[in-house]
């Protein structure tokens, strides 16, 4: 099972007949952000989607923060939850990558079904990468498991190759001061 993205935004697409009160957006809201922390992550935003269908990826917000690097995926669903196999497949381009209750796509996943605005997959600054793999590091990932995070998230190594166990280790000794979320420094 592939890790969950470390920023995560949350996409809900409903319609204006489902009229939720503002205890139940807050309480989805709660419920959302008590799942991702338990996960590890952390809940970037909540977007609430009424429609129209967007055709364009560059027409979700949520698309076009992950493409500028302020998030690393989505998570989608739609609400109701819809139950069977009646489901018709929606026009929103975004939507339409449902296939369950909640879809969860990282920045690599969204890039490569061609969902980032412009094509391209987010650049993130080597620091970035550092503190990720730090934090990885502090919850217990070997090397080669943070290696494969990297990879998969497609963070690109100083020269623009994959990462393996050697690299991240060089890494994780460049940027020993990393600091992490809590502002204390990173212990490696």
């Amino acid at each position: 099972m592939k890790p969950m993205p470390r920023r995560l935004i949350l996409q809900v697409f409903t319609n204006d007949k489902w009229n939720l009160t503002d205890e139940q957006l807050a309480k989805l809201r709660e419920v959302a952000q008590l799942s991702v922390e338990r996960a590890g992550g952390t809940l970037v935003d909540f977007l609430l989607d009424r429609g129209p269908p967007k055709r364009d990826p560059a027409e979700h917000s949520c698309l076009m923060r992950i493409a500028q690097g302020e998030a690393d995926g989505v998570a989608i669903m739609q609400f109701p939850l819809f139950r069977g196999r009646g489901r018709k497949k929606s026009a929103d381009v975004l939507a339409a990558q449902l296939e369950g209750p909640l879809v969860v796509l990282t920045a690599a996943d969204l890039a490569a079904r061609g969902l980032l605005p412009g094509g391209v997959v987010p650049i993130r600054a080597l620091v970035d990468v550092a503190r990720l793999a730090a934090e990885l590091r502090t919850d217990g990932y070997s090397l080669a498991d943070i290696a494969g995070v990297l990879n998969s998230e497609h963070f690109s190594s100083v020269y623009g190759t994959a990462w393996n166990a050697r690299g991240v280790a060089r890494l994780l000794r460049q940027h020993a001061t990393v600091r992490l979320g809590s502002g204390e420094p990173a212990t490696l």
